[in-house]
């Protein structure tokens, strides 16, 4: 997951107005639109396992 822009959400890879908006997580950045979807997706939803795996490779970097 490195070698994103700086300011670009690891999730939807977009530029984050302002670039500090939303979460860090790992040292990867998440945008309050990504953020705000993960706290309410639900899990039957079709894009639920699409954020999980981005999410679980986020975690993996913490090894």
């Amino acid at each position: 997951m490195s070698g994103e822009a700086p300011g670009c959400c690891i999730l939807c890879r977009q530029p984050c107005p302002g670039g500090r908006q939303g979460l860090y997580v790992n040292g990867c950045h998440i945008c309050r639109d990504c953020e705000e979807k993960i706290v309410s997706i639900d899990i039957d939803d079709s894009v639920y396992q699409i954020y999980m795996q981005k999410l679980k490779k986020i975690w993996s970097q913490a090894g």
